[in-house]
């Protein structure tokens, strides 16, 4: 219990920068009532939902909460969803660049009855950045490395990491004394394009 609180302790002061896709994450709150008549599956009553930015932005939401200074780097569109998590993010102190280059965030919708998920809905593709884009994350990363004592990437495989960015970053970022981990989900992530990484999530 000590040493776990002064770990803890530890993130206070720390500038992390975290690099990756923003997801919504929707969860819907239900109660199962019967079994449907019309077909062999679940009848369900909706009671709440709650909404909520994830994906890279609930890394560097965690991150502050431990009392980390955080910048992001991420993709938006000019929707509503990409306005809701851009004030989030700003409520909770965080540095975000957010580049335009999506048509709409990705989102994933959750089922819940009680404390178990019933069912997962996946509402995004892939929308690669372009190579001005790229030119533009690159640069901005190369502005604030030297204020930086750990990268998380957080590559969920809707297009905010490109292989060509990661390299340029992975030359920008390479100080060995400088933290690196990824966080990496779903088939098109790029686990194996990772390297020189402390710590590796494939999950």
């Amino acid at each position: 219990h000590e040493s776990l609180g002064t770990l803890i302790e530890a993130f206070a002061g720390l500038r992390v920068l975290v690099i990756g896709d923003i997801v919504l994450d929707r969860y819907v709150l239900c109660d199962a009532t019967e079994l449907a008549s019309e077909a062999p599956m679940m009848s369900l009553t909706r009671l709440e939902e709650r909404l909520y930015v994830g994906g890279a932005g609930i890394v560097a939401r965690h991150a502050a909460a431990l009392g980390a200074k955080v910048s992001l780097l991420s993709t938006v569109a000019t929707d509503d969803t990409s306005r809701h998590a851009e004030q989030i993010l700003d409520q909770e102190s965080i540095a975000s660049r957010l580049i335009i280059s999506r048509s709409r965030l990705p989102e994933r919708t959750r089922f819940l009855v009680e404390a178990s998920k019933v069912l997962r809905v996946e509402d995004g593709r892939s929308q690669p950045l372009d190579s001005v884009s790229e030119r533009e994350a690159a640069a901005w990363v190369r502005s604030v490395a030297s204020q930086v004592d750990a990268v998380i990437f957080c590559d969920f495989g809707y297009g905010t990491i490109t292989c060509r960015l990661l390299e340029q970053l992975h030359t920008i970022l390479g100080d060995p004394t400088r933290t690196k981990a990824a966080n990496v989900s779903g088939p098109r992530s790029r686990l194996l394009d990772f390297r020189d990484i402390d710590l590796l999530c494939p999950t």
